[in-house]
């Protein structure tokens, strides 16, 4: 019984990889000494070059992952509006099958990638409106992506349209548009002050000399 057993969880770690149809077929030991259970189909995917009777986990969630990055990059350039749900969807479940820290970078790095397009396509919807609160919600989006770790070149443009909607609200609210600083005005050194007499202060003047007036004799 305990051999039983021991086969069954060894078995569970097996995969078998069949090609078929055009697509692979991933079948998984089941809990049981010789069963398998379907794990996944894959069309248009390629076998492994050095086939196995049985094979391992790091030899299968390799290719499920590069099939999911493959898949979500498909839809990344289907022409028109990308289907953002379905790639991030495929990035997800590329996640799931990674078993490293390079391919779990790689697939951050994508998911971030995606965050910034979506986040950029709202940026502009909203920008689109030509409103204050489309504006400041552009704004808003514009910073987020900002902070998911853009490349140089995908940097400069987030600066760019930030610039276009700073000057954007700026004609739709001339109130809050910070003026330039006020250059300092001159320094205006206060002239000395005049003496200045006192209003009761009296003026003392010389004394003018009087001259006698001789009178005139009286004729009787």
């Amino acid at each position: 019984m305990l051999l039983i057993i021991g086969h069954s969880i060894r078995n569970t770690n097996n995969y078998y990889v069949v090609a078929q149809h055009g697509a692979i077929e991933i079948w998984q030991g089941s809990f049981s000494p010789m069963g398998k259970k379907l794990f996944l189909i894959m069309p248009g995917v390629q076998p492994p070059e050095k086939t196995k009777a049985v094979y391992r986990q790091s030899d299968v969630f390799p290719l499920i992952f590069n099939y999911y990055i493959e898949q979500a990059e498909a839809l990344i350039d289907v022409p028109g509006s990308p289907d953002f749900a379905g790639i991030k969807k495929a990035l997800n479940r590329a996640m799931s099958f990674a078993i490293t820290t390079d391919m779990r970078k790689t697939v951050n790095a994508k998911i971030d990638s995606i965050d910034r397009m979506i986040l950029l396509y709202k940026a502009d919807a909203a920008a689109g409106r030509g409103t204050v609160d489309g504006l400041q919600n552009a704004m808003a989006y514009l910073k987020k992506a900002a902070a998911l770790r853009p490349g140089e070149i995908e940097a400069n443009l987030i600066n760019q349209k930030l610039e276009s909607v700073r000057k954007q609200l700026n004609l739709l609210q001339p109130g809050k548009v910070s003026n330039p600083p006020k250059k300092p005005k001159p320094v205006v050194k206060p002239e000395p002050k005049q003496a200045t007499v006192s209003p009761t202060a009296e003026k003392h003047e010389a004394p003018k000399e009087t001259v006698p007036v001789k009178k005139s004799p009286s004729h009787n």
